[in-house]
């Protein structure tokens, strides 16, 4: 009989916390960790997310701690906290960490300040063995169950097949890859993308530009991914296509939901303020762009984006100036 596995989940979001009720499903000891303890109390007590995952009701037997000793017997650990704090939350965890512990990283951004991706940051930093998960995989839903399929890489493909095997379970099909780069990168350009779709859709321009920017978007995606050192064929499955038609058409998405707002008027400052959830994409946005300026990687998607966003150029101008382009080819 196998040893029941601990997996500790490190970020007590709206999607750390949905992992770790998945996770539960798979008959493994899981620990949900909050780096505030007087929020972890109010999870003991209440045994409800109502900030993050509100209506989820949160089992007793799923343990919730502020203290990260519980490292020391993590057979797997899920990394949740927002992209552009992963050097800063392994620097804490690095002292409880086992060397030999399985690191998975759930966050879907890229690092700006470092311009990386995220595996190139926790890779200089730990020399745990690194894994990324990503595909469509809506917090709520998952936490009620309802069916999807996620993809889990690591350069090790016989430790992304043993990880995708602890991490299944009826209603949560994982797949094993080997592509690292192609999974990560697909996470974080498909953010950028996403408020780009919210944009339109905001400015109501129709289903068919809609479609159009989503079909070039995804080329695009494709195109960063493999400079980077991704395989073309990660983009047209779950971390590709699949995180990308969810994230960009539903306002479930903050990514999304952020560009809807723009588009209809209402100001990047304003939208920024009111939200207690990280929109991983605008910031993921000027990274990427800054990285397709250094690499020399055509991307007129990420460039606009960048002009909306960051150098708050007005979106009429944007949109003028890229239908003004004309390739004579797709591809």
């Amino acid at each position: 009989m196998s040893k029941q596995k601990h997996i500790v989940v490190i970020g007590a979001g709206a999607f750390g916390t949905a992992l770790a009720l998945s996770c539960l499903k798979t008959g493994a000891q899981v620990t949900l960790y909050a780096r505030r303890s007087d929020f972890v109390a109010h999870l003991q007590s209440s045994r409800q997310n109502d900030r993050y995952l509100p209506g989820v009701d949160l089992p007793s037997d799923l343990a919730i701690t502020a203290d990260l000793s519980c490292l020391k017997q993590a057979d797997v650990v899920l990394l949740v906290t927002p992209a552009q704090k992963t050097d800063t939350v392994l620097m804490d965890l690095k002292p409880h960490l086992r060397s030999t512990t399985p690191l998975v990283i759930c966050a879907k951004g890229m690092h700006r300040e470092q311009k990386s991706l995220l595996s190139g940051i926790a890779r200089r930093l730990i020399v745990n063995p690194m894994a990324v998960l990503s595909g469509p995989s809506f917090a709520d839903e998952l936490a009620d169950s309802k069916p999807t399929a996620v993809m889990l890489a690591c350069q090790d493909i016989d430790l992304a097949e043993s990880l995708a095997q602890t991490l299944r379970h009826p209603t949560l099909r994982c797949y094993a890859s080997e592509d690292i780069i192609g999974v990560q990168a697909a996470g974080a350009i498909k953010n950028v993308i996403a408020i780009a779709s919210g944009i339109a859709d905001g400015l109501t321009l129709g289903c068919n530009s809609r479609a159009a920017l989503l079909s070039r978007g995804l080329a695009e995606m494709s195109r960063i991914g493999v400079r980077l050192g991704g395989k073309a064929e990660t983009f047209l499955g779950l971390a590709g296509m699949g995180d990308l038609i969810l994230t960009a058409t539903s306002e479930k998405s903050r990514n999304y939901s952020f560009g809807l707002e723009i588009g209809r008027g209402r100001s990047i400052e304003d939208i920024l303020a009111t939200r207690y959830q990280v929109t991983e994409g605008f910031v993921t946005t000027a990274a990427v762009f800054e990285m397709t300026q250094q690499l020399e990687i055509y991307a007129p998607l990420t460039a606009a984006m960048n002009d909306i966003l960051h150098r708050r150029i007005p979106i009429s101008q944007v949109i003028e100036d890229i239908l003004s382009k004309q390739s004579e080819r797709e591809f």
